[in-house]
Order: structure tokens, then C-alpha cells, then sequence
């Protein structure tokens, strides 16, 4: 039985709905209906577009996909991170691909790739730079979203109380319960 929600609902389907046990994931924006556990579907996606929200204004996903930037511009979103490295991905989701397709909707598309051997204080300045100085939402996306949302929670180390980041990571799914240590070292409270 198809769910529905207001007209600012739109599901994004799981990599390929012909798989066995897949669920579909609801996040804010048009309308859609589910494929029931257990059944499959003859309807084929390229990516996932599981948004989670870290705060009112920064959201990060896993790996989305060029045909994604419409609905995220339609959405509010007005920045696009991408925290992923090209050498982590097949040439259809290259960096330069991923910007052409953002610009062409009105998004403005910033490549900061981040390992966590590159996840240094000048990027970890830019990301938040980025936020602050974004009209509208951001989306960053890498692999599974963990990436993005640490690089926010460094990013907010010195002016934000530690339990505050892990509990907006914990909120939007991310356990980053492990970086408290690093958190505590970095918080400066004024």
C-alpha cells in the first residue's frame, strides 16, 4: 500500500529496487510510494538519495547522483559539497560530472574531498565557511555521510560543546561518539 505525505515528500529509491528485501527511506520533498520488504520491482534507479538533516541548515547523504541536483535545487538546497575523491568513484560521478550537473540547476557546487588523512584544519575552515556563507541549505555527500557530518563536527569543535555536534550527528544517524576526546581537546567555551 503506497505511503504518502505532503507535496514536499519525494522517496528515493534504494541502488536498484529489483533486490530482494530492500527498503525505500522517505526524506523531505514530492511524493512516491514504497515497494514492500520482500517483493521486488522492475524499476530501476541509479543511486540513492538518503538525506539526513545534521542541523537546520546542513544536511549530508551518501553518494548521490548527477540526476539527483534538480530535486535539491528544488528542495532549497543551494550548496552542494562534495567530500568524496575521485578515486574513490566510477568515471559517472566524477567531481567535474557532479558540478556541471549542479550549475546547470542553480546550485553552486564545491569539491572538498576529504580522506581522514586529508581532513585538515584548512578544510575542515572551508566546510564551515561554506555554511556559513550559504543563502539556503547545504547538502555534503561522500560515501555513507559519515565523512561530511565529522568534517562539520571538527569544523564546530571550538565554539560548539561536544555533546551538542555528537548529539546532531546521533540525531541524523552518524555515532560519531568516538571523536568526544578530540571534541573535548578543541571546545573553547567563551
Amino acid at each position: 500500500m503506497p505511503r504518502s505525505r505532503s507535496r514536499f515528500t519525494e522517496l528515493w529509491w534504494m541502488a536498484t529496487l529489483d533486490l530482494p528485501m530492500c527498503n525505500a527511506r522517505w526524506v523531505s520533498y514530492g511524493t512516491a510510494s514504497a515497494v514492500p520488504t520482500g517483493q521486488r520491482s522492475t524499476r530501476r534507479v541509479n543511486l540513492v538519495m538518503e538525506i539526513r538533516q545534521i542541523t537546520s541548515r546542513y544536511y549530508v547523504s551518501p553518494q548521490i547522483d548527477p540526476s539527483n541536483m534538480d530535486a535539491l535545487s528544488n528542495a532549497g538546497f543551494t550548496v552542494v559539497i562534495n567530500n568524496r575523491p575521485d578515486n574513490e568513484i566510477g568515471p559517472e560521478l566524477k567531481s567535474s560530472l557532479m558540478e556541471r550537473a549542479a550549475t546547470q540547476t542553480g546550485l553552486h557546487f564545491i569539491a572538498n574531498s576529504l580522506t581522514m588523512d586529508t581532513m585538515t584544519p584548512d578544510r575542515l575552515i572551508l566546510q564551515r565557511q561554506i555554511l556559513e556563507d550559504a543563502e539556503g541549505k547545504v547538502l555534503a555527500y561522500c560515501r555513507s555521510g559519515t565523512r561530511s557530518t565529522i568534517c562539520w563536527a571538527l569544523g564546530h569543535a571550538h565554539d560548539t560543546p561536544p555533546s551538542d555536534l555528537i548529539g546532531a550527528a546521533m540525531k541524523g544517524g552518524y555515532d560519531i561518539k568516538s571523536l568526544a576526546l578530540t571534541l573535548e581537546n578543541t571546545f573553547q567555551p567563551i
